[in-house]
Parts: structure tokens; C-alpha cells; sequence
């Protein structure tokens, strides 16, 4: 125990202030600055005080509760730098060194009451609500107060007032008593660490103040908090069982997705010289599930939906997926269930879950209203498909799963879309209200407007945007596919950025930000303050000549030489008149330039006379002189070609003209506008103007020539100004401020000082700090601290900072890998590479710390310490690859620029915003376009109950599926047959029975099959087992070479991730040849009046789909006639599975699309109407033996079949019985 024999508290107290002297003085000078709004709690790392005291930090973990209270009285006793008492202040210890399981908390292990670290998936979260620590109860006799702590085990009263010593009454008096935050979490196991059969535990939560508010449901967590128990209930009567429960200290959010693949350079190789081999397909197939026999289709459909196609989108305005989902249905005991589990354990991501589901909230993000969380209330509750967010999610007994979550798998987009007001910024220059710009194009060409689902759509070919590829990081111009506009909800978010600038948008309207290192898509009324929203560096310009339309010379007016085409002297006179110029028509029209600067007036006077020919009449005055071109055609010209400028000054706008000119243009137009509207201050430069349309045009220009800016309003002066971020002043002056320009030493110095100091304008995310960290443990190079306020506090990393350590840290790659090569023992690895003991353990398949201590100590045999040795510089060459690649990630990051949110608005659709309808914008492929200076985009979103989440589910479902009956019965409908929605079932792309029917030679080979693959498992058992095994490792692989996949299961991951990476394929005409002439070909099977439609227009997405998977599979940019053949043979045999009505031989869609063939719908129609015909020649109904022995004269239906409809129509309520026996229609 870490305790002095004199005075324990005064010692431990006093080693706590010697402990923050040593390593937290500037932790806590932060803190004491920014307490109590900004901060209130001092995160303390368990390794600073294992390394200071290791007694006093085992105490902690032991004793929490107590030493926490020693830990915050020294912080309350500390010498603070700032005249502030930190009374509340709050100790937070995390980073234990270890985690336990929730499921093997023990009392045993002293687990309670103990700090203990838990990992698991964040399943239900409340809302942040106020909890009563301490209430002021006013005696309402006397109005004596008296306060009264709270604590979790219930609401306590005075039992008598202090003052006149009555029993009350008493008011609680709510402003003076004291509150905290509070919320409750449960936290689940993650299901990928679980045996087979195994339900996951999970456990509550209870976290307050500053920790509430930091996870939804869905995150992977690590909590640190204190294990406690309470005792359960029953009714009234205590009982002998306690629940665990946990007090949350520090909650640490941790990487989401499941698996990023890291690929070497050899990795590449071996992925590229494997798909040029010409059994490619083949080895694939051997591939999935060896052990399982057979299927051969089956498994090659698998594979294809492991690589799956490109995403596109509809000209509704939805998303065509790329994704595919398969579903294979058949007998119990066939393997579909171990295929399913093979393909998640083959897939980069991916999540298996039985139909029944481990959680309530099944596959998708639910809102829940229970218990959870002291009294009925909604919580946010994650399901399988969050978590296998471009992965495969794998379902089996997908006819047990409840039909709520089954419906969500084919849930519909929700809208996202602009005010009418927004203003978008197109690729030739010009900008407008997304409103009436899209309301005007529409009515245009009404004839060509599509009617959606409560919203119009019409598709462009001559509007342009500029777009940002979030893959490659390159903005570029692209044209826009379609426009639409929906119905207006009752209500708008405005989110406002950094940058000044804001958007107005649909409260599910999905804004990009930044998410654990991920730029990924929330609804804008969950965006918070301070989210990292990403932004393009510069938008592209043109490269061809901008015309200018020509005026034609009237009779008797003055001639003027017009340019035919923009220039840059010409955009530089622009500048300077936008700035100080104005138009007037009256008794004259003229242009004219006003400015007391001799040096601006000549300039003007110069390039009118250059450009136009024309001289100046001057008008000098008390403010300056006034130059006046006067010239009705040259008026003209302008109005038709700048009608920006002609505006009065409160309206001016940049012409379009100058905006979709080139860099050199927009760039002369700068300098031309920052002579007249620019000022240089002590400590910035900005153009100022009374117009914010003009300040929000001088950013996008700005943005243009590669300048990063932001607009505020100046309130003194009652202006919009355009400030140059600290980080772009050297590229500004160097471009747009005129060495002749009295300002310009100002300018140059203000710039070298911004160039000196340290500006967090351009930063990267938080995310870009852990990571840096988490790749500097990944290389054994000690942490400093440098990052712990950037995360602790979410601040940005200043992108100079993150390009010197991303140099730094390749360095230190060079250094370990040439290390590596003359290292000799497994104490030598570690030296070389800087890990612990237990850092390398962590890297080894069932290698433990006092393993490798005991190895290099000389413990074990040669062999199995040079196992050691070889398995060791394996995992330390892995990793340096693994730090290669997310270097080069980290460093690609930086090439884009991120603001924050300052604001977060919500604006009823009432008064000035009032609409009926809101607009959007379709991009492909990448989605998004720039607007208001970021990068804006769509994405899917649920709602349930007020509480929203962001559901990516982009994955591929991959469902098994039982008959109804038991067993598979070829000679019935697949609707008959399975207790799924049609709705459901029709969105599977493919769709497999898998029957078990005897077959004597088919039988033989499976039961070889087995036996064999038994027997291997058996050697190899007895091979790893047994020291002395009398199998030789040889005898065991050449019996075990059959059952082995023909590709290694990690790199096949490898392949597939490198493929989806890299790989995205186009059709070729024969491609496209081959799946229409299918296409075509299936449907004139039913072209007859009286046939079923064989195949509907989805399967033709299925097609396409499956194509660009093939051809990916081999890693090819193109979709071949061979690949197109390929899929359109497993489509067919699907098709005559499950798409073919067994009583007619026939290809029916709707046996798949509605669950009723075209048959069964005639059948069905016919009995309906011979028991309309029956019912009225009875009284009471038609009687059921009179229908039945009529139905099978007159419909051809044998008796069974007949009892069979007429039941059916009898669930379905469309006949009913008015009395025993009789039946009457609906």
C-alpha cells in the first residue's frame, strides 16, 4: 500500500501534487484556464502513474473511490498558475493496461468494487439528462433551507426543518440545489469474439458530467470506470442476487470497422500475378468452404457478391447499389449455415447474426422505448447491418427474424435536399438559388420532368458542378445527371461553418464530416458543434477562352471596339470597377470609376482606353475624382455581359463571366478588386463590401486560385468582409497584391509574420492526432504528450505538424527495417523495433508476455525459439507495411482542408423561409458537389421517435433460409414455401434452393468427401496435439491438400479488398450485347396475351451487378463478353429454381416479386368468382362441398388444391363463412 505510517491522507495527497508537478503542470494549467465551461476534468494516464508510483497506482485500481477523492484534493490544493479554484474538478484515470471481458467479471477475481476496463459495443444509450446531486429544500413554515445530498439509491427529504424543527412542509428549491449530467449506456460484447452458440453479455453504465454525450449506439467502445453490484428485486422483496453495474470514469470511442486491410507491396504482387492465371474463377470457387461439398455456383455467386459491382444511381434520386445479396434457401443439414459462416470469416468486414437475433434491435439502429435507463424512455439501440458497413452482413434463419427488422432491409430513402434559397456555385461561373434555377429549368422542358414519389425530377446535360472524389481527394468539374425537387418539411437545419459561410438543408440532409479518421456521411440535425467538415483547396478553372456576346452598332451612336473574349486585363478593370465603379442610364449611360488614389484612377483610365478606345470625362470633387466613360453601346455591352456589375452597390455580384474564366483571369480580377475593396490591417487582409453575395463570391473566387478565406460581418462598420486565412497570406500577396500598391510592405511583412507564427487555420481532424499516435506505438517510438491536448480537448493538428511527423515516422520505418536485417534473436527484434514484451505477445497467435521473456531468458528448445524468432520479424515486417500504408493514408488527408461547425440551427418552415418545396442535385459518380466553400454530399438515414442516427448500410446481405414445412418441395412455389415478405425476397439478386435429394453417385462422392475431410482433421489434430504422433507433417499435408482452400483465406481478403480499392470495371459493347440479347430473349417467353412475365427489369440490375464482380475477380477495368455470358448462366439457373412455376413449366417473375404466380393469380381470380356464382343460389353461402366438387369440373382443380385456395382466400379475408360450411365473398 502506497500510505506514510505517520498521516496516510496528508501523504497521499501530497504524492498526488508531487505526481501533476512531474507530469500534469501544463495539463493543468489548461485546465484551471478553462474551467469550468470548457474543461472540467484532468485525464490522467495510468502508465504516467505506474511510472511515478507504482503502489499508489495499483491503490487506485483497488480503491478507486477513496484514492480518487486524495487525487481531486490535490488538484483542489495545487498551485494553480490563474486565480482559479478547480472545487468540482474531476480526476479521470484511463489506459489501463488491460481490459476484462464482461463476461468473465467475477466476484472471485475481486473484480468488485475495483477500476476495471471493459470493450464492447455501445447497444443502448439514453438521452443526457439533469440528475439532482444536491437538493435545496425550503421549509415553507419558516423558509429555513436546508440541503440534503443525493445519491443513486433514491431521493432523500429533511426529516424536520433546522430552523422552526417542524416536519415541513418543504418545496424543493430546483435554483438552488445542485445538478449534474447523467446518462446510462449498455455496452455488449462484440459479437466477433464469440464461440459459436454464444449470447452476448453486456453491461450498464452509469457515466456523468462531462463524459455524457460522447457515444450513440453502434460505437465500439473502452470503458474505465468502477465495478460495483446492486441487489436485485422482486416486486417489494429484496433478493439474495445482485446485477453489476459500472460508475464510468473515461470512455475511450475505438476504430468502428471490424478490419482495414493493410496490403504490401509483395501482397500486390502475389494478388496480380494470381488473376492472371486462367483458372482464376476456379481457384475462387476452391476457395469457399473446402470442407463443404459441392455447389460450385453456388459458391462462385459467393465470391461475386464478396467483390460486388459499382455503386450508381437511380434518375429518382436514389442510390443503385452495388452491393449484391444472395439468399439460399433448402433443406436443414445441406451447409448453408457453415457457408455462411466461411464467407464472414472471408470477407474484410462482415457480421454473422441468426435470424433470431442476439439483439433486439435485430439488423438495423432502432429506437427503443423500455425500461433502460429509470422509467420508460427512448433509447438508441444498433443492429448487425451498422456494423457491417461495406462488409457482407451474413443472416441465417432468415424466416425466424422478426418481420419489423426484416422490413428494414428494404426500408426506402428518406429525402435530402436544400431551401429553395440556397445558392449553389456552377461550374461556369454562375451561381444561383437552387430554387428558381431548378424551378426555371423545369419549366423549360416540362415535357421532359419525370413524376416521382412526391417530388419531380428532371434530368440535365448542360449544367455543371465542381465536385470533390473523397477517394482520390481531386476536385474536378463534373456535369450534374438530374435535378429534382420534393416536398418541404416543416422544418430546416442551418449548419454554419468556420469558414463564415453556411448551408440550409433538410433536417436528414446528410453533411460530410469527419468520423475516427473516415470522412463519413450524419444527418444534419445530428451534426454537433465542432465537427470537422471537409473543404476542397481549390476549385479548377477553365482552360479555354471565355466569349463574350458582341453588341451591334445602332445608327448615329458613337463605335466602341469591344473585346470578343475575356482577358486579364480585362478581368483586372472588372476588379476595380466591381470595387469603385457604377453604371448610370438616364439623359446618358456611362460607366464610371470613383477613387481618390491617383495611381488606381490611371490604372482604370489605361485599361478602358487599351481595351475600349475610349477616354474619360473626369468629375473631381470634395471625395476624389469621379471618371466617367460615356457610351451608349458600350453600356449595353455591359449590361448583357456583366450584369453583376450593374447593380447598385448593396446587390453587386462577381460576373459569372469572370468566375468560370481562368486562374490567370480570376486571378487579375483580385488584384483589380483588392486595390479598391482591399485593406491591410495590423493583423489581417480582407475585402470589405456592403454586400455579403459579393463577400461570399470573393471567397469562392479566392478559393479559385488556391486561397482560403472566411466572411464576417463587420457590425461597427456595417460591412461583409473576406478575410485571408493566416495560412494562405505569402500565396496571397504573391498573386493578387500590386508591388506598386502602397500597401504592399504591409502586406509582405504581415505575411512573413503569418508565415512565422504557428495559426490553427489549416488543421486536420482530431482523428489525425490519434492516429499519429496510435502509429507511433505501432512503431515503438515513445509518446511525449505532444498530441494529449489535441485530443483530450478535439482540437485540429496543423497540417505542417502532421506532414513533419508522417516524414519523421517513414524515417523511422527505414531505420527498423534496415535494423531488422542483422538482427540474430528474439530479444534483438524487440530491441530493434521498440516494442515491450507485451506489444509483441499481442502480435503473436496465442504467445503470451511471459512467453516471449521466457524465450529470450533461453527458455524452450532451439526450435521453438527460433519459431519465435521467425514468427517475431514476421509481425514487425507486417507492421512496418501497416504503417506504411496508413502513413501514405494520413499524408493523402492532408490534400484536403477542414472547417468546423461553429453552429447548429434549427428554422421553422414559417415567415421569410417559408416553402413548398426544397431542391437537390444529382452528381455520378462521386455524389458530391462544392457548396458555400465544403464538400456536401447524400446519405441514408432512420427516424424513429425524435431520435435519429446515421444507418450506413452499404453491405451486402447474405441470408439462409429455411422451407416452412422442413423440407424443400420442388413441386411448390417458392412463396409457399418460406415465411418471407415478397417485397423482401425480391430484392435478392440471387436466389439458390439447396436440396438434399438421394442420388446413389452423388451420395458416394459426398460421403467420400466427408469422410476425408474428417480424417485430415483428425491427423492434423493428433499432429498438434500429441508430441510423439506417429504422422509425419508431410503424411498430414498431402491428406489435408484436398480439404485446404486453393487460396489462403487472408490473402483472398487481401484480394477482394484490393479489388474493391482499386478495380472499377465499365461494360464493353459485347458485355452489354450479351445481357440485353438475355434480357430480351427471357421476357419474349411471355409475350403472349395469356403468358406470365418470366423476368422484370431488377434482374437486369442484378446483370449488371454481378458483371463488374466478375470482373473484378480478375481484377480487370472492363466487363467482358465472357463475364456478361458467366453471370447470365447463373442468373438462368436461378431463374429455373425458384422463377419457374412447377404446374405450368413456365417462367413466372411474380412467383419472386409477389409470392403468386400467374397461374395461381388466374386460379385464385376463378374461384372467387364460382363462389360469387354459387353464394347466390343459396341462402346461406355457398357450400364448401359444393365449391370444392365444382372446382375441380369446372377449373380443373383436383380436390386438395381446391380446400387449399379456398383456405388461402380465407386468410386473406376475401371470403368468409357466414355459418359452418358456407362461404360468401368479401
Amino acid at each position: 500500500m502506497a500510505q506514510a505510517p505517520q498521516d496516510p491522507d496528508v501523504d497521499l495527497t501530497e504524492r498526488f501534487i508531487q505526481f501533476y508537478r512531474k507530469y500534469y503542470s501544463d495539463d493543468i494549467g489548461r485546465l484551471a484556464q478553462r474551467y469550468p465551461n470548457e474543461q472540467r476534468s484532468l485525464y490522467v494516464d495510468y502508465d504516467d502513474l505506474f511510472r511515478f508510483d507504482e503502489d499508489l497506482a495499483e491503490d487506485y485500481r483497488k480503491k478507486p473511490d477513496q484514492i480518487r477523492e486524495y487525487a481531486e484534493e490535490a488538484l483542489r490544493l495545487y498551485d494553480l498558475p490563474v486565480d482559479v479554484k478547480l472545487g468540482r474538478a474531476h480526476v479521470r484515470l484511463r489506459n489501463l493496461p488491460d481490459s476484462v471481458d464482461i463476461r468473465n467479471i467475477r466476484v472471485h477475481d475481486d473484480h468488485i468494487g475495483r477500476m476495471v476496463s471493459v470493450q464492447g459495443i455501445v447497444r443502448k444509450a439514453t438521452d443526457v439528462r439533469p440528475k439532482i446531486t444536491e437538493a435545496a429544500f425550503e421549509c415553507q413554515r419558516c423558509g429555513t433551507m436546508t440541503y440534503i445530498p443525493q445519491t443513486d439509491s433514491g431521493f432523500q427529504e429533511p426529516h424536520e426543518c433546522q430552523g422552526c424543527e417542524r416536519q415541513g412542509p418543504f418545496h424543493v428549491d430546483f435554483d438552488q440545489s445542485e445538478f449534474v449530467d447523467s446518462q446510462k449506456l449498455r455496452v455488449q460484447e462484440s459479437p466477433e469474439g464469440l464461440r459459436g452458440g454464444e449470447t452476448p453479455q453486456s453491461i450498464d453504465i452509469d457515466v456523468e458530467d462531462d463524459v455524457t454525450g460522447k457515444v450513440t449506439a453502434g460505437d465500439h467502445v473502452t470503458v474505465t470506470g468502477v465495478l460495483h453490484i446492486e441487489q436485485q428485486t422482486s416486486g417489494q422483496e429484496k433478493t439474495p442476487i445482485f446485477d453489476l453495474y459500472m460508475d464510468g470514469v473515461a470512455i475511450e470511442i475505438e476504430d468502428e470497422e471490424f478490419e482495414d486491410m493493410d496490403i504490401s507491396e509483395e501482397d500486390v504482387a502475389e494478388i496480380v500475378e494470381l488473376s492472371n492465371e486462367p483458372d482464376i474463377y476456379e481457384k475462387m470457387v476452391g476457395s469457399v468452404a473446402p470442407s463443404i461439398y459441392g455447389y460450385e455456383q453456388e459458391k462462385l455467386a459467393m465470391i461475386l457478391q464478396l467483390f460486388s459491382g459499382v455503386t450508381k444511381h437511380l434518375p429518382d434520386g436514389s442510390r443503385i447499389r452495388g452491393d449484391l445479396h444472395m439468399l439460399l434457401i433448402g433443406d436443414p443439414g445441406t451447409g448453408k449455415s457453415a457457408m455462411l459462416q466461411y464467407v464472414r470469416n472471408i470477407a474484410p468486414r462482415s457480421v454473422y447474426t441468426s435470424g433470431k437475433g442476439s439483439s433486439s434491435a435485430g439488423l438495423t439502429a432502432a429506437a427503443v422505448r423500455d425500461d433502460f435507463g429509470d422509467g420508460q424512455q427512448w433509447t438508441l439501440e444498433a443492429g448487425a447491418l451498422v456494423l457491417a458497413d461495406k462488409g457482407i452482413a451474413a443472416v441465417d434463419e432468415l424466416d425466424k427474424m422478426r418481420p419489423e427488422d426484416r422490413s428494414a432491409m428494404h426500408e426506402g430513402l428518406e429525402q435530402q435536399s436544400y431551401h429553395p434559397e440556397s445558392e449553389i456555385l456552377l461550374s461556369d461561373g454562375r451561381r444561383a438559388p437552387i430554387g428558381p434555377f431548378v424551378d426555371s429549368l423545369m419549366d423549360d422542358r416540362a415535357e421532359a420532368v419525370v413524376d416521382g414519389v412526391d417530388c419531380e425530377i428532371l434530368p440535365v446535360d448542360d449544367v455543371g458542378v465542381h465536385s470533390v472524389d473523397l477517394e482520390s481527394n481531386e476536385t474536378e468539374k463534373i456535369p450534374v445527371d438530374r435535378v429534382s425537387r420534393h416536398e418541404a418539411p416543416d422544418r430546416f437545419v442551418r449548419v454554419t461553418f468556420s469558414n463564415g459561410r453556411s448551408v440550409l438543408v433538410t433536417p436528414e440532409h446528410p453533411m460530410f464530416v469527419d468520423e475516427d479518421g473516415d470522412v463519413e456521411t450524419v444527418a444534419a440535425e445530428e451534426v454537433t458543434e465542432g465537427a470537422f467538415v471537409p473543404a476542397p483547396r481549390k476549385l479548377p478553372n477553365s482552360a479555354e477562352p471565355r466569349s463574350l456576346a458582341p453588341e451591334p452598332h445602332r445608327t448615329r451612336e458613337r463605335d466602341v471596339r469591344l473585346p470578343e473574349s475575356m482577358s486579364p486585363a480585362l478581368a483586372e478593370l472588372l476588379g476595380l470597377l466591381t470595387a469603385e465603379g457604377h453604371s448610370y442610364a438616364g439623359s446618358s449611360h456611362e460607366i464610371g470609376f470613383s477613387n481618390q488614389d491617383e495611381r488606381l484612377l490611371d490604372r482604370v483610365d489605361r485599361l478602358m482606353s487599351k481595351r475600349f478606345g475610349l477616354e474619360s470625362t473626369d468629375v473631381v470633387g470634395d471625395c476624389g475624382t469621379t471618371k466617367r466613360w460615356i457610351s451608349t453601346k458600350l453600356y449595353r455591352w455591359f449590361e448583357s455581359n456583366f450584369p453583376e456589375f450593374m447593380r447598385p452597390s448593396t446587390e453587386k455580384r462577381i460576373p459569372e463571366a469572370v468566375l468560370g474564366a481562368s486562374e490567370e483571369e480570376i486571378r487579375r480580377f483580385l488584384v483589380g478588386a483588392f486595390a479598391g475593396d482591399g485593406s491591410v490591417e495590423s493583423e489581417s487582409m480582407a475585402f470589405a463590401t456592403s454586400c455579403r453575395g459579393l463577400a461570399e463570391d470573393y471567397a469562392d473566387a479566392l478559393l479559385k486560385i488556391g486561397v482560403a478565406s472566411r466572411i464576417h460581418y463587420d457590425e461597427a462598420e456595417d460591412s461583409w468582409k473576406t478575410y485571408v486565412m493566416g495560412d494562405s497570406t505569402a500565396t496571397f500577396v504573391d498573386a493578387v497584391v500590386d508591388p506598386a500598391d502602397d500597401r504592399y510592405e504591409r502586406a509582405e511583412a504581415f505575411a512573413d509574420r503569418s508565415t512565422e507564427t504557428k495559426r490553427h487555420h489549416d488543421v486536420l481532424p482530431t482523428s489525425a492526432a490519434e492516429e499519429l499516435r496510435s502509429i507511433k506505438r505501432l512503431l515503438g517510438v515513445s509518446l511525449t504528450g505532444r498530441f494529449r491536448e489535441t485530443i483530450d480537448e478535439g482540437y485540429g493538428v496543423r497540417v505542417e505538424t502532421v506532414r513533419s511527423e508522417v516524414e519523421a515516422l517513414r524515417s523511422r520505418i527505414e531505420t527498423v527495417r534496415a535494423d531488422l536485417s542483422s538482427v540474430a534473436t528474439l530479444a534483438d527484434v524487440r530491441k530493434a523495433v521498440g516494442w515491450s514484451g507485451r506489444q509483441l505477445a499481442e502480435r503473436l497467435d496465442g504467445v503470451t508476455t511471459s512467453t516471449v521473456h521466457y524465450a529470450e531468458s533461453g527458455g524452450y528448445d532451439d526450435e521453438k525459439r527460433r519459431r519465435l524468432y521467425d514468427a517475431a520479424v514476421e509481425s514487425v515486417r507486417l507492421a512496418l507495411g501497416e504503417a506504411t500504408d496508413r502513413l501514405d493514408e494520413l499524408d493523402a488527408r492532408c490534400d484536403l482542408r477542414y472547417y468546423r461547425v461553429t453552429d447548429v440551427e434549427t428554422v421553422p418552415n414559417d415567415g421569410e423561409y417559408e416553402c413548398d418545396w426544397v431542391y437537390d442535385v444529382t452528381v455520378e459518380p462521386t455524389n458530391t458537389f462544392v457548396s458555400q466553400g465544403v464538400v456536401l454530399h447524400n446519405s441514408i438515414s432512420i427516424s424513429k421517435a425524435g431520435i435519429n442516427a446515421t444507418l450506413k448500410s452499404r453491405c451486402s446481405l447474405l441470408g439462409a433460409a429455411n422451407p416452412k414445412y422442413g423440407r424443400f418441395d420442388q413441386y411448390e412455389s417458392i412463396g409457399e414455401q418460406i415465411d418471407l415478405e415478397p417485397a423482401l425476397i425480391s430484392r435478392f439478386d440471387l436466389i439458390f434452393t439447396v436440396t438434399d435429394s438421394p442420388d446413389p453417385e452423388t451420395d458416394a462422392e459426398l460421403a467420400e468427401h466427408i469422410i476425408n475431410t474428417n480424417y485430415a482433421g483428425e491427423l492434423h489434430t493428433q499432429r498438434t496435439k500429441i508430441a510423439n504422433s506417429e504422422f509425419t507433417e508431410d503424411e498430414v499435408n498431402s491428406v489435408t491438400e484436398e480439404v485446404a482452400p486453393e487460396i489462403d483465406a487472408e490473402l483472398l481478403r487481401k484480394y477482394i479488398a484490393y479489388a474493391k480499392r482499386n478495380c472499377y470495371p465499365t461494360m464493353t459493347d459485347e458485355a452489354k450485347e450479351v445481357i440485353r440479347d438475355f434480357y430480351v430473349n427471357f421476357r419474349a417467353k411471355g409475350s403472349d396475351e395469356d403468358s406470365p412475365v418470366p423476368v422484370t427489369a431488377r434482374k437486369l440490375e442484378a446483370l449488371v451487378r454481378l458483371a463488374e464482380a466478375s470482373a473484378r475477380v480478375r481484377l480487370s477495368d472492363t466487363v467482358t463478353e465472357d463475364d456478361a455470358v458467366r453471370v447470365t448462366n447463373i442468373v438462368e439457373s436461378c431463374l429455373r429454381d425458384i422463377g419457374m412455376d412447377p404446374e405450368t413449366g413456365e417462367f413466372d417473375a411474380d412467383i419472386v416479386e409477389t409470392g403468386t404466380s400467374k397461374n395461381q393469380r388466374d386460379r385464385i381470380k376463378n374461384l372467387k368468382q364460382l363462389i360469387s356464382d354459387i353464394e347466390n343460389e343459396y341462402e346461406e353461402g355457398a357450400p364448401v362441398d359444393e365449391v370444392v366438387s365444382r372446382a375441380t369440373t369446372e377449373l380443373n382443380l383436383d380436390e386438395s388444391k381446391a380446400e387449399q385456395e379456398i383456405e388461402n382466400l380465407r386468410r386473406k379475408g376475401e371470403v368468409y363463412e357466414p355459418r359452418t360450411d358456407h362461404l360468401r365473398t368479401t
